[in-house]
């Protein structure tokens, strides 16, 4: 897990300022009020689904790209025709802009979905940053399915009684949820989601020290892109303040 007395703690998601514009989402009379523990963590098998899927999804990613220029590299080079490296490049790029709308078709979806069964939460983007599996596996999720030292996507759900984390896309599941009384503080850090370095973070502090590191995205509806300082820190206050302000037990 990771220490909040560590001079740059990473482990967990990200996510970008929140909407404050507009408000709250209306909430529908007919739902129940908000209980982001009314759905119960998910099962071994079912955080082993979301696991297997997102290893299909990234070798996808990693294989039908490689492919391509393998093959079209070898015609290049068999016909010594200058023109194939244009269909090279194109092919490329084809392939990177599905890969871009799959991952926002995934995001739009996973947002849908709790939507549906949060009525009037936020709804943020986030990144669990590197060492955020290990975070959960200490908190007593079984085999997150996230990657051990890179960013995972995940929705950060913010509620006046506390906050979850969602994976998965038409189907999500809740990874972890806690009671703002759990959380005791929320903090401005650091977190790594790829190989360029240490990003903008927001920590919720645990109790032991312990926190959970996101990072957010540049936009909460999703973005390739991490969010600059100036949103992460707002988002720290906006946490902050909803953590403040939620009931006590007892009170």
């Amino acid at each position: 897990m990771t220490r909040t007395d560590r001079p740059a703690p990473t482990g967990h998601a990200s996510t970008t300022m929140p909407p404050t514009q507009d408000g709250p989402r209306p909430q529908p009379d007919d739902q129940q009020p908000f209980d982001p523990w009314a759905l119960d963590v998910p099962t071994d098998a079912e955080l082993d689904a979301l696991h297997r899927r997102n290893r299909l999804w990234g070798a996808a990613v990693l294989v039908l790209p490689a492919t391509a220029v393998a093959v079209l590299g070898w015609r290049v080079l068999a016909d010594g025709e200058v023109g194939s490296i244009g269909v090279v490049g194109a092919v490329i790029g084809a392939l990177v802009a599905v890969v871009m709308v799959r991952m926002a078709a995934t995001t739009r979806a996973r947002h849908r979905a709790v939507r549906a069964v949060r009525p009037g939460a936020e709804v943020v983007e986030v990144w669990g940053a590197a060492g955020l599996r290990d975070v959960l596996v200490e908190l007593g999720v079984p085999a997150p399915p996230l990657r051990p030292t890179q960013g995972t996507a995940l929705t950060l759900v913010v509620a006046p009684t506390g906050v979850e984390l969602w994976a998965g896309a038409a189907s999500p599941a809740v990874l972890w949820s806690a009671p703002w009384a759990d959380v005791p503080r929320v903090l401005e850090g650091t977190g790594v989601i790829a190989g360029n370095g240490a990003r903008p973070a927001v920590l919720l502090v645990l109790p032991a020290g312990y926190a959970v590191v996101l990072v957010p995205a540049r936009r909460i509806s999703g973005s390739f892109l991490p969010a600059p300082v100036a949103r992460t820190r707002a988002l720290v206050r906006h946490l902050e303040q909803v953590r403040a302000a939620a009931p006590r037990a007892g009170g």
